[in-house]
């Protein structure tokens, strides 16, 4: 109908027949070029959603398969399960790593902006002694606080790495403050025994070397703590 009316205005305009056909021709042409246009356009759109949906696919069969062998961390709506944890500053610089060895214990160690590990705090597998050390820039361990099985002590080293003074709390009860020379000999002993009695020892040439002073403990006090042993037994 719309074709039959243009044709009887452009007849009333006095346009030939192949006039009209021709612009009735170009009507034509545009519109399937517009509709090729379309069309590339819905080609086009098509196509990067198909892209777009590979891609998602494939990174959910990646995780997938990932999390199965171990390799990604999982986690649920309150727990997050990984072997390694990296603490980074605002410029990207490792400032800390906490993570669990492959001898079995877990370690969290701070570094200074020098990428140096300053602090190490460690939980052993064996017994699961846990222990602190405080390291020099050279990472020789300075300060070393450590609680195992039989002796909690803490000990204070020089640039060298050899302790120089030693603090102990042995499994017995008994206590003992120990300082060495710059060669690691030990040189002066005090502490307390289980007893409660206090000794003294002083070395002139190292440990071994040197006159050693031990109060004895009287004969009543040791047969009571006797007893009082045989008493828990």
């Amino acid at each position: 109908m719309a074709v039959n009316q243009g044709l009887s205005g452009s007849l009333s305009g006095g346009k030939t027949v192949e006039e009209l056909a021709r612009e009735f021709e170009d009507i034509v042409v545009d519109r399937l070029k517009r509709v090729e246009r379309s069309n590339r356009r819905l080609h086009l759109m098509g196509g990067v959603i198909l892209v777009l949906l590979v891609l998602a696919l494939g990174a959910s069969l990646f995780y997938f398969f990932q999390l199965r062998s171990g390799g990604m961390p999982a986690w649920s709506s309150e727990i997050v399960s990984a072997r390694a944890f990296q603490l980074a500053d605002a410029n990207g610089n490792v400032r800390g790593i906490w993570r669990a060895e492959e001898d079995g214990s877990a370690r969290l160690s701070l570094l200074d902006v020098d990428g140096n590990v300053r602090i190490r705090l460690s939980v052993l597998d064996q017994g699961g002694s846990p222990g602190i050390a405080f390291l020099d820039p050279e990472g020789a361990p300075r300060v070393v606080l450590a609680h195992l099985p039989d002796v909690s002590n803490l000990t204070f080293a020089d640039e060298d790495g050899r302790a120089r003074a030693v603090l102990g709390l042995s499994a017995d009860r008994s206590s003992t403050l120990g300082f060495a020379d710059r060669r690691g000999l030990t040189r002066a002993l005090i502490g307390v025994d289980r007893f409660g009695d206090p000794e003294l020892a002083v070395m002139e040439g190292g440990a071994g070397a040197g006159a050693v002073t031990t109060p004895q403990q009287p004969a009543d006090t040791a047969d009571a703590e006797e007893d009082e042993d045989d008493g828990d037994s």
